[in-house]
This record gives structure tokens, C-alpha cells and sequence, in this order.
């Protein structure tokens, strides 16, 4: 069993990274083929794509040559731009494929510290492929045996994997995060607060930023401290060691052999050498700035740079507070301090103009695009305008008459403009623009150079913005909008950022990462620029950092200061900062533009249509076995997709041991035919009807009544759209065709079929009696409707937050023998009112017409979980407190309530034992329900048995109640699954009173309860 649940746990760690890709089926894939990739891209990204190919072989030469390792086999390189979202994914599974979204990070990421996006991208992408692909020594048994299943290094915690390629990202280019101020200041930051983090809580699956970046953060200092302490060698060893083992996710049982102590050991050593740098660098220098505290309460972070309004009595600031983001109000002045305006999502920036916020965010374009689009809030009128549709622009800024912005099309970035209606009738017919046509391009940037963060000057004359060169430096520039001539302001290779002029234009204040003091590290801080006389001067000195410098009034500036839990919004009075001249800056020359290198000429190599070529191919086995108290059964599995995902199919075989019968299906789905995904299914299965009674006696149990089934389903789903977007509601029909033959005889004496007969017990007549099941063909449908807000339904959440899903069902059998029509559904309803409580509650009901089954059709009881792991029949509902399908019938309805709480959100950990205890929670529940006879007759079984059916009626419902404690885990560093333990006590059973001890349950279960 453990090896089964080992092998599940990697294949959905792996593949559940990117389920959130979507390509468009409609568009023109290519394919370039190299030496050692595939590399498939949208046609219009052909010259990105031939840049990819002119790297992509230098790098595999590199980095195979250090790891002394070649993956088996050609990696696939997809590369994505049909989303604005910066990052990168490698998978083994099914084979190593590597997808690459390559749009350039924004300024004020972690991901900035680059000097090639697209090069610092591909090297940390390849490298992980090259450390999870590896396999040596006794660890190419189970590969042989498993195929691309085996993979020991993917079972790693999060902090090894990601940390091993930002530290080969960053000694391979001239960029990376072992560079990055950002990164550097987080560590830091975390030792001057006493908030290190323990060596089981660096990974992903943190709740709250920052420390969701644990994983890359904690990772890249670490390997960096390896690196620099026991020598890079060591860390080639230790990969080389922990692929050859056969015990994955144990990985520290290698690492005394390679450094000769437990990594729990280096890591405190790393802590410590880390602690004794900060209080060195505490003890030389102590900061004179003083900041004002806005009190904003606990949890709350500051998201991206705030904005003034032209009185400076409101501040509007993108924050996110008790774990919901949006743009809050905030009272410079006045008793009260902070309002919600608009969840607008997570903006990286608001500005404002004449009574409206204006702010980016990605949003679905389309079906299959998610792109950055800008929009505006009318502070008065409370309505949100979406003023693009499509248009990929970001960094907005306004003055009421134009907005400005950063465009991003072909991976180039350049800065433009539109006109804002003058009159306020006259946006309904303007927005949303969906066309370019109605942009006035200012300057477009050289070659892949990017442009950040524009600002107006208080006047309108000017405009100041970031400027990335390839070379990786990041400057401060001003436009004059009236000339469109360009000034270079910085001219240096420090990190400068976010600029914005102060209340009378003469100055610009900007972050920037220079030498704090004598101090021989680089930390963010504010700075402010004097346009007159071109000098530099700082105006804060935190050990921490500081970015988002705004100004309030001639005297006032917001700014993010760094803690370890986040951005802290604070005030500045700019009379009393510590201004220290800086004596190393020189202005750049009057008129100074960037010179940046073309692109380098690479040879055109030849390109194809895409195809899916052998990816479909079967990679890897996975045995699964699974049992009931009646059944036995093992098998194997596999599946594969092509790198797009168009195709995708699942294959598998069994034994079943009670029957002494084996069995198999095959799941073939289609994507490439958008709106509609088509799904093909058949199988050969075993269906267990349980144990046959017999008329000659009452009390005989004969043995299991087996068929077998044959099916074969044709599924075609859709996600409508309403103005290009995608709606929250998805349709599904399906058309099944089902075969039962007997496999198992009925015993002697056993009626079969069903019939009119009449006949009593004791005192009790019965009618129109089902005997047993019947072999023969069955045909019908299956209509699936489901509608509901955007709820995030992860399985670890305590409480999704407010919204709602619905989920409809109606099945239709016509043919003589199973004649059935069914339809049940089921809602649910989320209302988080804090960070750690909330309401969940669920209704559900449904009824089946025409002929009666041998099993009713729906049943009540259990405690099932909804999660990967876990399947659950669609007509059985959880009922806790009762064992389940306790109750059954041919309707039913039934319904939840739960309230659920935080105990503990971070509990301690085991060191590098693959077990995460992310945390403890708990709700108290009820249930109700009632399974009823809707019109037919009762089945033999309950004749016997006395335990039959009853009509509907309001005093015959089954209520229960109970508690749970919740803790979600992650086994082998997958992700959480919720597992609880629980405790269910029957109240009214059939409207009783249930007086008996013996009506409780206590269960454990995987899986969130719904």
C-alpha cells in the first residue's frame, strides 16, 4: 500500500503543476527540432522560438557536462504566451517536458534578477530536469521496472529542488536569485526578526506571502552557503546519491556520506552563520529613519505601491488583509482608519486621478488567454470599468485626460497612451478597447530591453519609468511628453525601481539596492533625485529594505518597509529623513539613451507543423491495488498526453480476486475541438450486486452475486463563454452503452427478475416486489450542469471563502429491462468571515422515476472525502455518524452545516522526514437526510431484511452531529491532502429519538469532507 500511495503521491505532485495550462487548439503550433529538444511554439512567436533554439544546446552542453548527466531521451520545450504571468515548470512525467512562459518578470519580483530572461529561464527550467530525471546505481531497478514513474529526486523537500537551480540559474548567467537584492533582503530580514524558518517549513504550501516563496528563498541561500562552505562538488554528489536510492523522500540518509553530517545539521549551521552576519552588520550600523506606523492591523500586507488622492487625506493602497486582497482605503486623517474600496484582485499598483483608481491586473481574455488589462474605479459612482479587453498592458497611470502604460506583445515591451473621453457619457461606448489602433506608442524599447513603472510629473510635462537593459541594469528615465525626448536620470549598475516625483515635481524618489554605509551589501532603500541639480541623496537607511515610495504632499512620503512577514505601509516626513548625499553617483550625460546589443544573429533553423509524434507512447506503470470488506483486487495503470495536452488518454488492467476475473478500461480524451472536449471510455468490469437471498428461507445468505459489465461512454463537455470570457458554468452530456452478463449463478430457489407478487409477513403485505438483478443491455445519457463563483475548492483550505457551486445530474435510461430516469443535485455555499473561520454548508436532493433497482439508486451514511485520492460513487451522499449507504431509497435529500476554525496554523515539523503537518483545524457539524419510496415497490432483500424504505415525510428525517479535527498533509513533499478524524452521533434515526450508545461513528478519513 505504501509503495501504491508513494507512486500516486509523485505522479499528482507532478502533474497537478500544470493543470493550469490552457493552449488555444485553434492556433498554429510549430516545431523546431535540435540535437537534444523539441521546441513548439505559436507561429507568432517565431523569432522568440529561434532565440530559445540558439541557447537551448549551449546550455544542455553546460549543464549536462557539471551534473556529469544526459536525460534519456529529447526534452520537449513548449513555449507559452498565451498568459502575462512570468515563471517556468519542468516535469519528468510522462517524459521530460519543460514549459516556458517566458513574458518578462515585473519590476518589483524576485524574478527580476536577470540579465537574460529568456536564458536565466531555460537554465533554471533544465536543471531541474537534469537533477529529476537522474537515475544511478540500484536505483535503475525500479526505473526499469516502473518506467519514468521512478523518479528519486522529484521526492525531495521543495527548498532542495528549487534551491539546486536558482544556485546553477545563478552561477551560469550574470543574473539569477542568488544575486537578488529582494531575495537577500528576505533573508536577512527573517534573522534580524528571529523568524528563520525550520528546514521542514521551506516549501510551497505556505497560506500567507511571503512565505509562500520559502521554497526559492530558503533555497537558494542554502545551497549558496553549501556551496560556498564544503564546495560546489558537493552538490553534484549529493544529487548523484539521492538518485540512487531506494528509499525517495528519505534523502537525508545520503547526506552523511557526502558531507558527513544531517542536512538538519547544516541547515542550523547555515542559520547561525546567517545570524552572526545580521548582528554584525546591526551592531555597524543603526538606523536613524522614523517612520510613522498606520496601524493597519495584523496580517495585513502592503502588495505593490499605493496612491494619494490630490488632497492627501486618503491613501489608496493594494493590500492584502486577513488573506483578502484588494485596494483599501486608508485615513491619513480621521477615526476611520481603513475601508474595503473594490477586491479587485492583486494590482501591483494603484494610481489616481479626478475621483477614479486606475490599476492593472491579469484577467481571462479569452478561453485560453489570460492577459494584463487595465482598469478604473469610480470612487463615487462604487463601479469598476474595464477600459482594455486583450490588449496586454500593465503599469497604468493617469492624469484624467490619458492614461499611460506598459505594453507587452512578442516578449517586447513598449510605453503608450490613450484618451480618456472627455465626457462621462461617453465611456460606456469608448471602453473596452479591444484594438491597438487606439494607441499612440511614445517609445518602443529596443530589442527585449523592458520598461517598468511610469509616473507623471505633477504638471503633465513629464514622464519618469524603469528601464531594463539586456545587460541586466535597471535605470531611472524621463520622457518629455510635449518633445518625446528621453533622459537618462541613473547611469549606473544598481538596481533602481518604482519612481514617482514629489508634490512639486522638482524630485524624483525612487528604490534603489546600494551599499548601505560601510556595509558591504546591497539593500533596498528610498532615494530621491534632485532634477535641478542632478544629485543623488538617500532618505532611508533600514537594515531590512524599503520600495513604493509615494507622495502624499510636499512633506510626505508612503513607502513599504520590509519585515519578515510582509511589506509594512509607513509615512516618512521628509524634512526630518536622514538625507545622506551620495558621493559615488554620477548623472548621466545630457541626452544619454541605453545602447543595447542587437539580437545575436542565430541561424534560422527549420521549423514544422506540430505533431504529437511518440509522446503518446506508454511511459511509466503504476501499480495500484484497492479492497473493500467484501473484495480484492491489484493492477496496473498508465496514461500519457502530448506536450499541448490536446490528447490525453488513461489505460488500465485488474484482477479481482473473489470472482477469480480480471478487468480494464481505456479513457481517451480530445481537446483540440474547442468549445467542445470530447471524452471516449470503455471497460470490462466486475459488478458485485451483494448476497442473493432466497424464498425457501428467511434467513440463507447465499454467495455474492456477480456480473460482468461491459461499457462504453462518449462524453462532451463545455465551458460556455459570454464576451470572449469564460463563465462560471460547465456542461457536460454523455451517451453510455452497458452490457451485464451474469458471472456468478443465482443459488437454488432464487427468483429471478422481477414480478407483480403479493404475498405477507407477519401481519405485512407487499407488492410489486424486485427479486434480484438482471443481466441484459442498457443504453441512455447523462446531462451534467455545474455553476458556481470562482470558490477555491483547495483541498487544504479551512475555509474556501465566500462563494457558491451547484451541480446538477439527470441520467436516462429508455430501454425495457432498466428503464430509469434519475436526476439529483447538489449545492454548496462558502462564507469565510476571518482569516480562520467560517461557514460551509451544502443542500442536495434527487429522485428516480420508473422502473425500481435491485439497489436503490441513491444512498445516505458515511463520512466520505472529496479529494484526489479519493472516489466516491455519484449517488451516494456522506451522512456522518451512520456506516455508510446505511440508508437508501429511490429519493432523497439531505444537507450540512459546518462551522470551521483554526487551532494551530503552523505546526512544528520533523525535520527532513517527508511528512508536512501544514497545520490543525477543526469544525462541528450537522447532518441531515432522509432516503424514501418514491413510488415502486420494495426489493426482496429488504422484505427479508425489514429494513425498508418509507414515504417522504418531514418527521422521518435522520439527523446527526459532530466534530472533527483537520489537519492537512503533505506525505513524500506532495501537495496537502486534508485527513480527518471524526466523530458522529446519531440524533433521530428515521425521525426516532436515538437513545442507544450504539448509534455513533468514529471514522478517519482523506479528503475534505466538501
Amino acid at each position: 500500500m505504501m509503495m501504491t500511495y508513494f507512486l500516486t503521491q509523485i505522479a499528482l505532485a507532478l502533474s497537478a503543476q500544470f493543470s493550469f495550462l490552457d493552449f488555444d487548439p485553434h492556433a498554429d503550433y510549430r516545431t523546431i527540432q535540435t540535437t537534444h529538444f523539441y521546441i513548439h511554439y505559436d507561429a507568432p512567436s517565431e523569432e522568440q522560438a529561434q532565440r530559445l533554439a540558439a541557447r537551448a544546446e549551449f546550455i544542455y552542453e553546460r549543464i549536462t557536462k557539471k551534473f556529469s548527466y544526459k536525460p534519456f531521451a529529447k526534452t520537449h520545450l513548449v513555449l507559452v504566451d498565451n498568459t502575462d504571468e512570468s515563471n517556468g515548470l519542468a516535469t519528468p512525467l510522462p517524459y521530460n517536458t519543460i514549459y516556458l512562459m517566458a513574458p518578462p518578470p515585473t519590476d518589483d519580483s524576485s524574478l527580476d534578477s536577470y540579465d537574460d530572461w529568456l536564458t536565466t529561464l531555460l537554465t533554471h527550467e533544465f536543471t531541474h530536469t537534469v537533477h529529476i530525471d537522474r537515475v544511478e546505481g540500484m536505483g535503475r531497478i525500479p526505473r526499469y521496472i516502473l518506467g519514468r514513474l521512478w523518479v528519486p529526486n522529484a521526492v525531495q523537500q521543495q527548498w532542495a529542488i528549487e534551491g539546486l537551480a536558482e544556485w546553477n540559474e545563478t552561477t551560469e548567467t550574470k543574473g539569477g536569485r542568488g544575486r537578488s537584492p529582494f531575495v537577500q533582503m528576505y533573508l536577512r530580514t527573517a534573522s534580524l526578526e528571529d523568524k528563520f524558518v525550520s528546514i521542514d517549513r521551506a516549501t510551497y504550501w505556505h497560506d500567507q506571502w511571503p512565505y509562500g516563496n520559502a521554497a526559492y528563498w530558503y533555497g537558494i541561500g542554502f545551497h549558496q552557503f553549501l556551496a560556498n562552505r564544503y564546495g560546489e562538488e558537493k552538490l553534484f554528489e549529493i544529487t548523484k546519491a539521492t538518485s540512487a536510492t531506494l528509499a525517495p523522500g528519505f534523502f537525508n540518509f545520503s547526506t552523511n556520506d557526502v558531507f558527513g553530517k544531517s542536512f538538519t545539521r547544516l541547515w542550523e549551521e547555515w542559520k547561525l552563520e546567517e545570524f552572526q552576519k545580521v548582528q554584525a552588520m546591526k551592531k555597524a550600523h543603526a538606523s536613524r529613519t522614523q517612520v510613522k506606523d498606520l496601524r493597519l492591523g495584523k496580517n495585513t500586507t502592503l502588495l505593490g505601491t499605493p496612491v494619494a488622492d490630490e488632497r492627501g487625506e486618503f491613501l489608496y493602497a493594494p493590500l492584502e488583509r486577513e488573506e483578502k486582497k484588494g485596494v483599501w482605503k486608508i485615513s491619513l486623517q480621521g477615526n476611520n482608519p481603513i475601508e474595503k474600496v473594490a477586491m479587485v484582485g492583486t494590482p501591483s499598483r494603484v494610481t489616481y486621478a479626478k475621483g477614479k483608481l486606475y490599476y492593472s491586473r491579469i484577467t481571462p481574455d479569452t478561453p485560453h488567454k489570460t492577459f494584463s488589462d487595465l482598469y478604473a474605479y469610480d470612487l463615487e459612482a462604487k463601479k469598476q470599468w474595464t477600459l482594455t479587453r486583450g490588449m496586454r498592458l500593465r503599469d497604468a497611470v493617469s492624469d484624467g485626460e490619458w492614461v499611460y502604460a506598459i505594453r507587452l506583445k512578442n516578449y517586447r515591451t513598449s510605453l503608450v497612451r490613450f484618451r480618456l473621453p472627455r465626457e462621462p457619457q461617453e465611456w460606456q461606448k469608448t471602453f473596452p478597447l479591444r484594438s491597438a489602433e487606439k494607441l499612440e506608442t511614445l517609445l518602443e524599447a529596443p530589442n527585449y530591453d523592458v520598461l517598468f513603472k511610469p509616473h507623471l510629473s505633477p504638471d503633465g510635462k513629464y514622464l519618469t519609468f524603469t528601464w531594463k537593459e539586456q545587460n541586466g541594469f535597471l535605470d531611472i528615465y524621463e520622457m518629455n511628453l510635449a518633445t518625446k525626448a528621453i533622459q537618462r536620470i541613473t547611469y549606473d549598475a544598481e538596481e533602481d525601481r518604482s519612481p514617482t516625483y514629489s508634490a512639486d515635481g522638482s524630485k524624483i524618489f525612487f528604490s534603489s539596492a546600494r551599499k548601505l554605509g560601510s556595509l558591504d551589501v546591497k539593500v533596498p532603500n528610498i532615494y530621491v533625485f534632485d532634477r535641478g541639480s542632478k544629485t543623488l541623496t538617500q532618505m532611508t537607511d533600514f537594515l531590512t529594505g524599503a520600495y513604493w515610495p509615494t507622495t502624499i504632499n510636499s512633506t510626505t512620503v508612503a513607502l513599504g518597509q520590509f519585515h519578515a512577514d510582509g511589506f509594512e505601509l509607513k509615512l516618512l516626513d521628509v524634512k526630518s529623513a536622514p538625507m545622506s548625499p551620495v558621493t559615488s553617483f554620477q548623472a548621466a550625460p545630457s541626452g544619454a539613451v541605453p545602447v543595447t546589443k542587437n539580437p545575436e544573429n542565430t541561424q534560422q533553423l527549420p521549423s514544422s507543423d506540430y505533431g504529437v509524434g511518440n509522446t503518446l507512447l506508454p511511459r511509466f506503470v503504476l501499480p495500484f491495488f484497492f479492497y473493500t470488506e467484501h473484495d480484492s483486487a491489484v493492477g496496473l495503470q498508465t496514461a500519457s498526453a502530448d506536450p499541448l495536452q490536446r490528447h490525453q488518454y488513461l489505460a488500465y488492467a485488474y484482477h479481482l480476486f473473489t470472482p477469480q476475473r480480471p478487468g480494464g478500461g481505456l479513457i481517451y480524451s480530445y481537446s483540440g475541438l474547442h468549445p467542445v472536449d470530447i471524452s471516449l471510455a470503455g471497460s470490462a468490469g466486475i459488478a458485485n450486486f451483494g448476497r442473493i437471498h432466497a424464498p425457501a428461507s428467511t434467513t440463507d445468505l447465499y454467495p455474492f452475486y456477480y456480473e460482468r459489465t461491459y461499457n462504453g461512454t462518449l462524453t462532451l463537455g463545455t465551458n460556455p463563454t459570454w464576451d470572449g470570457k469564460r463563465t462560471d458554468l460547465t456542461l457536460s452530456a454523455s451517451f453510455f452503452f452497458e452490457r451485464r452478463e451474469p458471472l456468478t449463478s443465482y443459488p437454488a430457489g432464487t427468483i429471478a427478475g422481477e414480478g407483480s407478487v403479493t404475498f405477507t409477513r407477519t401481519g405485512e403485505t407487499f407488492t410489486n416486489v424486485k427479486f434480484s438483478p438482471e443481466a441484459g443491455n442498457a443504453y441512455g445519457g447523462l446531462l451534467n450542469i455545474q455553476y458556481g463563483s470562482k470558490v477555491p475548492m483547495a483541498p487544504e483550505a479551512i475555509t474556501p471563502g465566500a462563494g457558491y457551486m451547484a451541480h446538477w445530474t439527470t441520467e436516462y435510461v429508455p430501454t425495457g429491462k432498466f428503464k430509469n430516469l434519475s436526476t439529483w443535485a447538489n449545492a454548496k455555499y462558502f462564507l469565510g468571515f476571518s482569516r480562520s473561520h467560517g461557514f460551509a454548508t451544502q443542500a442536495g436532493g434527487g429522485l428516480q422515476f420508473f422502473k425500481p433497482h435491485y439497489l436503490r439508486t441513491f444512498q445516505l451514511g458515511g463520512s466520505f472525502g472529496e479529494s484526489l485520492l479519493t472516489s466516491v460513487g455519484r449517488r451516494s451522499f456522506a451522512l456522518r455518524g451512520l456506516p455508510t449507504s446505511h440508508l437508501d431509497g429511490e429519493g432523497f435529500v439531505s444537507g450540512s452545516l459546518e462551522y470551521r476554525f483554526a487551532l494551530v496554523r503552523t505546526l512544528p515539523g520533523f525535520g527532513t522526514a517527508p511528512l508536512w503537518l501544514k497545520n490543525l483545524h477543526a469544525a462541528v457539524f450537522t447532518d441531515g437526510g432522509q432516503a424514501f419510496q418514491w413510488k415502486h415497490g420494495y426489493n426482496y432483500v429488504e422484505v427479508l431484511t425489514r429494513d425498508l424504505p418509507e414515504k417522504f415525510s418531514w418527521k422521518r428525517f435522520t439527523w446527526t452531529a459532530g466534530a472533527e479535527l483537520r489537519s492537512n498533509i503533505s506525505v513524500l513533499y506532495a501537495p496537502p491532502i486534508t485527513f480527518r478524524l471524526g466523530y458522529g452521533h446519531v440524533l433521530y434515526l428515521k425521525g426516532r429519538n436515538v437513545v442507544s450508545d450504539n448509534e455513533k461513528q468514529i471514522y478517519f478519513q482523506i479528503g475534505t469532507s466538501f
